[in-house]
């Protein structure tokens, strides 16, 4: 399941919701240790009480130690008070609790503040609180002789983002000059402008809608199909929000909520999550927890804890969950800390004896990850670069959000860009270096750049395109400083600079004293960056070894962050082992040595062990094959050591195959693998390779003058294949195969064929046979001629249709006739004519006979004036003409194609008088020599 994040708020007031901000509150650290596990119940924490129960507010004090966890009443502790008074109300942790009895039993909580408030009898309470019940402070008036009023505090330090303090900040309905009940009130804030919307879309469920900023949304699962049950609840992320088929949260981001439904449904789990950032005050970050504890379980403490600057965790505890959505909302200042989680204890039902703990998988980012210069050399002639790291534990960078710029001698234009690519890992760096610079420093460089061309004088800092400001510098941009800037005991020319250890996060602006100076050239540190010492380290062995056996160490570092600065490997007797650079271990003579891995940045800082390297041991390798006549078998080595490994070389005969090996009696399939590799040589090894003739595969044809045949192969091994492919003559195809003279496969056409799982030879024949597969050719041709029954006319203006042609091959003409007069071709053409007195009659020849399976149409045309034609098909016996297509023509006779259907129609062909410019009176369109194709 991916961590849970995110969306969700909401808020009491005093009789209704207020706002998502009304619960922010400014938060202090509560506890600052690291919390390695869960605290048990026995753990015992201090509790502050006070009591106040008179208008001195002289308050009786407590400092007790309770068990973390436990229910306790503290009724105890303000017993025997005097006589005429009563309890009024709690303040829990700087909360007013009305609802609490003075005997509620609290679960203990670490750093747990109450306060027990009282009044005389013949007095009342004034309370006032902030939006979110904080208490600002409390009174006591009494009506009685002398008579007193409240004292309304001032509200200049009171503040909500988007809202501001109402005209009448307590309400209407409040007389303060005449209190005559405990009375609580809380400010009334109003929004600036309307509340911004978002959108809710919820798939498999309802509630989708637009909603109002801090408006709280409820969504309800539809009822799960057959088989299936609800299961919980994902965002747009894939991140679960919640298990229960309906979820409440508050509208404060557009979200996309998507019910999963699975053959199961969720036990009722505990889960929290925690949203990202919000930027809604400035200088503060502000969060939302949600969390959800299982069924009879009780609540102790929730909250956040930020880590700060990885050192540190500082646990912060919330007190103004929202019953209606189980959120909390707390604000940080900005830059407190670096990484933010959720919190949550609880004991569960099911397991009183100890605390439960929720908290996210991942931790969220509470500030931007930016890269940042950690070193910079200005060395001799071209020996210069600088060295960008990433600071953070956890996240990657990518470069293409940054470009490294060089501004020269004071300039504020950039003289030399460099956009950077890749990504950068936690704790590592990425070397720029200048393309002349020595093979040292080459040799350490991820890329060479001409923005390594500065001297002393110049600025070169990392720009971020996406804000398009600097975020990192060596020296000022717009300034030159004539030689270069001073630098603790150096300076930005002839020195290598590194960054101080503890930094983590980039400046704009340079700091001079952010940086340790080396000698110029020096490059001991080039290619990983100190941010702190490292921590810890150590290796895994097995601290034995015989003469001649290798083993490679591998380094456990406390620190994920050590591996990038590494160790140096040493042996103190290299006669007995040695130890490579990167830590094989290598056995050389009999004895007891110790093998080192020193951190290479803290001499100071390395792990040892003891190891004996003891006298060779051998085992023999024989190799055979079960019948030479079928294959040979090698061995190499055939003498191994101890723990060693040979390889067995089989080589089969012609016509055999190697089919498994057997190692001291123990078989393995090889199915014509011809290597074999025993490793962990700990005892003589009987090899025994047994071949397998092949099977042939023999293919013919039938007729080789119908066509012919090939196999993939000539022959396999049991259980292979081989593909069948077939080529038939022009005008054949594949009709049936037999295998071995018995089986037959019908083929009808296709082209290849698979022999499968093959265990006897194969002789394998193809029939062929006369293909009967339709092609395009010729269906019907005319001239328009006397001796195809047409019949010369000479009137062209007939304004019924005139059949023409032989009998059951007649065609119908309008507004036109066969003619002698100019034919494109031979005596006659059929002519059609356009009349200026009847401009609306089109004239148009057609088949008055269907044609079969026609493809196209191939035709002469000519034209005089402007006139062009239209061809167009039916394939209703000429009711309706569809798909025309206009074909632009001149007084030169043109072959051309009109295209029905690939696969052939039934259709009626007609040819009609079109235009666009008005021709002369009785032009005329030419059509001869028509040739129509179907497929036969």
């Amino acid at each position: 399941m991916n961590p849970m994040k995110k969306t969700i708020i909401g808020i009491l007031t005093l009789v209704f919701l207020l706002t998502l901000f009304a619960r922010i509150v400014s938060a202090t650290p509560k506890l600052e240790i690291e919390l390695d596990g869960q605290p048990g119940l026995s753990t015992s924490v201090p509790v502050t009480l006070d009591v106040y129960f008179d208008p001195l507010n002289s308050a009786a004090h407590f400092n007790l130690t309770k068990t973390y966890g436990s229910k306790v009443s503290m009724a105890s502790y303000f017993e025997g008070m005097p006589a005429g008074y009563v309890f009024s109300f709690w303040v829990v942790n700087g909360f007013v609790r009305q609802d609490l009895t003075y005997d509620y039993q609290f679960v203990i909580t670490e750093n747990l503040a109450l306060v027990a408030v009282y009044r005389p009898t013949v007095d009342e309470i004034v309370c006032f609180m902030d939006s979110n019940e904080k208490l600002i402070t409390w009174q006591y008036s009494t009506t009685a002789s002398p008579f007193t009023s409240a004292q309304v505090p001032t509200l200049e330090e009171f503040s909500k983002p988007g809202y501001v303090i109402a005209a009448n900040p307590w309400g209407t309905g409040v007389d303060f000059n005449n209190i005559t009940t405990d009375t609580f009130v809380m400010i009334h804030y109003e929004p600036v402008e309307t509340p911004n919307t978002y959108t809710i879309s919820v798939t498999n469920g309802t509630g989708s809608g637009s909603y109002a900023f801090d408006s709280i949304v409820s969504i309800t699962a539809d009822p799960a199909p057959e088989g299936f049950e609800f299961s919980y609840w994902e965002d747009e992320k894939g991140d679960l929000v919640s298990i229960l088929p309906t979820y409440s949260f508050t509208a404060y981001r557009n979200a996309s909520i998507n019910a999963v439904y699975d053959t199961y449904t969720w036990e009722d789990m505990g889960y929290a999550t925690l949203s990202d950032p919000l930027y809604l005050r400035e200088g503060k970050t502000t969060f939302v927890g949600h969390f959800h504890i299982p069924e009879g379980s009780t609540l102790i403490e929730y909250g956040i804890h930020i880590t700060n600057y990885r050192d540190i965790d500082v646990y912060h505890e919330a007190s103004n969950l929202n019953p209606l959505t189980n959120e909390f909302v707390m604000s940080f200042d900005s830059l407190w800390g670096v990484y933010a989680n959720i919190y949550v204890y609880y004991i569960d039902a099911s397991y009183t004896e100890s605390v439960s703990r929720l908290n996210e998988q991942s931790d969220t980012l509470l500030i931007p990850n930016h890269p940042m210069i950690s070193e910079y050399g200005e060395g001799s002639s071209n020996n210069k670069w600088i060295e960008i790291y990433n600071p953070s534990l956890y996240d990657s960078i990518d470069l293409s959000n940054y470009q490294i710029q060089l501004f020269i001698n004071g300039a504020t234009s950039v003289g030399a860009t460099l956009s950077l690519t890749g990504t950068l890992l936690p704790g590592d760096v990425y070397v720029i270096a200048n393309a002349s610079a020595s093979p040292a420093i080459l040799a350490l460089a991820d890329v060479t750049s001409s923005v390594t061309n500065f001297n002393g004088d110049d600025a070169i800092g990392i720009y971020d395109v996406n804000n398009t400001t600097i975020i990192d510098v060596v020296g000022v941009i717009g300034v030159d400083p004539g030689t270069s800037w001073e630098c603790n005991e150096g300076a930005t020319a002839e020195y290598t600079l590194i960054r101080d250890t503890g930094l983590f996060e980039p400046t704009s602006a340079w700091e001079s004293m952010d940086w340790y100076v080396l000698a110029q050239d020096n490059i001991s540190n080039l290619g990983y960056h100190e941010n702190r010492e490292p921590m810890g380290i150590g290796y895994d062995g097995s601290l034995s070894l015989m003469v001649g056996q290798t083993e490679q160490l591998v380094v456990i570092y406390d620190d994920p962050l050590d591996s990038i600065r590494g160790v140096t490997w040493t042996s103190d007797d290299e006669s007995i082992a040695t130890v490579s650079a990167d830590g094989l271990v290598t056995a050389v003579s009999e004895g007891n040595v110790m093998i080192y891995a020193t951190s290479t940045v803290n001499t100071d800082l390395y792990v040892g062990a003891g190891w004996t390297i003891t006298a060779p041991t051998y085992y023999d390798v024989d190799a055979t094959s079960s019948n030479t006549e079928h294959g040979t078998v090698s061995a190499s080595p055939t003498s191994v050591l101890s723990e060693g490994s040979s390889i067995i070389t089989i080589t089969p005969a012609v016509g055999y195959y190697t089919d498994y090996i057997t190692v001291n009696g123990v078989d393995t399939q090889l199915d014509g693998t011809n290597t074999f590799t025993i490793n962990n040589i700990t005892a003589t090894q009987t090899v025994v390779v047994t071949f397998d003739p092949l099977n042939t595969i023999s293919v013919s044809s039938n007729n080789e003058t119908y066509g012919t045949v090939s196999s993939s192969v000539s022959n396999v091994m049991d259980g292979g294949s081989a593909t069948l492919t077939f080529t038939p003559a022009s005008g054949y195809r594949t009709d049936f195969l037999t295998i071995n003279g018995t089986t037959t496969v019908q083929l009808d056409g296709a082209s290849t064929y698979q022999l499968s799982s093959i265990s006897t030879d194969q002789s394998v024949v193809v029939t062929f046979e006369e293909s009967l597969v339709p092609t395009e050719q010729s269906i019907y041709t005319t001239g328009f001629e006397s001796d195809e029954g047409f019949t010369n006319g000479s009137v062209y203006n007939n304004t019924t249709v005139k059949l023409d042609g032989a009998v059951g091959q007649q065609w119908g003409t309008y507004y036109g006739t066969a003619s002698t007069t100019n034919p494109l071709y031979e005596l006659m053409s059929m002519q059609m004519r356009w009349y200026a007195s009847a401009p609306a009659n089109l004239g148009y020849t057609f088949t008055n006979f269907t044609l079969l399976d026609a493809t196209k149409v191939t035709f002469y045309a000519a034209n005089t004036s402007s006139i062009n034609v239209i061809v167009s098909y039916s394939i209703d016996d000429g009711v309706t003409y569809i798909n025309p297509q206009t074909f632009t023509l001149t007084s030169t006779k043109t072959m051309y194609t009109y295209n029905i259907s690939e696969t052939g129609l039934d259709v009626r062909v007609k040819f009609q008088i079109t235009y666009t410019t008005t021709p002369a009176d009785k032009a005329r369109l030419y059509i001869d020599d028509v040739t129509i194709y179907g497929m036969r």
